[in-house]
């Protein structure tokens, strides 16, 4: 198993399962809030996103800028 700190970040936090929380950080917000989006990412390494619904070139966009 990696020990590597993970930050999750989501619209709906109630739907992700945290396995083990002395490595995982469960994040509430947007990837359309920028704001929201730009505090979750600080000091991260790299990102997977697993992007859905009707705006995923906007989202796509935000997570690069």
């Amino acid at each position: 198993m990696s020990d590597a700190q993970l930050v999750l970040f989501a619209r709906h936090p109630d739907r992700v399962n945290i396995t083990n929380s002395s490595r995982e950080k469960l994040i509430k917000g947007d990837t359309l809030n920028l704001n929201d989006l730009s505090s979750a990412m600080e000091g991260v390494d790299a990102v997977y996103a697993n992007l859905a619904g009707k705006d995923i070139a906007k989202q796509a966009q935000n997570i690069v800028i």
